[in-house]
């Protein structure tokens, strides 16, 4: 049977987010996924490629940060059965749940030291994530980061990974991340994605403010 390994890539992302208030957001994602089977180290003959299914949450600021206290963050996401693409669709509902927690970094606060813990479930299956990054900011307009991740899939092998990225905002709306990383596990290969992340202010709330 040869040397078998499951790869699996994000190709690209795209996240919409809707502020409902200052400490508050809706999350609405999806991302274009390749998967196959590589025998031997060779490359796969075929692959699964498509749409995940459509992805709905909440953010929420729970805790402001206070001196060595870090800022505390909660998302809870669900992902809707059949809404993905042929080879992705779930046939029941799936969960995401992080805590996330940030600190702001060095005299002008251009940097920060971020880390995540949470788990992924649905289906059957059940995994817990983690993230660990350092970001820094670049001017006005952008900035770079630096992060090791990874998945504990239950009953099967961990998958670490670690990454390097820039990204870009134009404006307080728009961020484009270009994202290049590695497994750090055996046989795991280079890869490069992309995320576009659009924020949407709440228009109305803001219109009260002023009255």
């Amino acid at each position: 049977m040869g040397n078998e390994k499951s790869i699996g890539y994000t190709v690209g992302s795209l996240l919409l987010l809707y502020g409902l208030s200052d400490a508050v957001e809706l999350r609405l994602g999806v991302d274009l996924q390749q998967d196959g089977v590589r025998l031997n180290r060779k490359r796969p003959e075929s692959v699964q490629s498509g749409y995940s299914p459509i992805q709905l949450g909440i953010g929420a600021d729970l805790i402001e940060e206070n001196g060595i206290l870090p800022k505390i963050s909660f998302i809870g996401d669900i992902f809707l059965p059949s809404t993905g693409g042929t080879d992705f669709k779930q046939d029941r509902l799936g969960f995401g749940l992080k805590a996330g927690f940030f600190h702001n970094l060095g005299r002008n606060q251009n940097a920060q030291f971020n880390y995540n813990l949470g788990a992924d479930f649905g289906n059957d299956d059940l995994a817990y994530v983690y993230a660990i990054t350092y970001l820094q900011n670049i001017g006005t307009i952008g900035g770079a980061y630096l992060e090791l991740n990874g998945n504990i899939p239950n009953g099967f092998s961990p998958d670490h990974y670690i990454s390097a990225a820039f990204y870009w905002t134009p404006n307080t709306t728009i961020q484009f991340d270009t994202i290049v990383g590695r497994g750090i596990n055996a046989d795991q290969d280079f890869y490069i994605t992309g995320r576009f992340q659009i924020y949407i202010p709440n228009l109305i709330a803001r219109k009260r403010t002023k009255k």
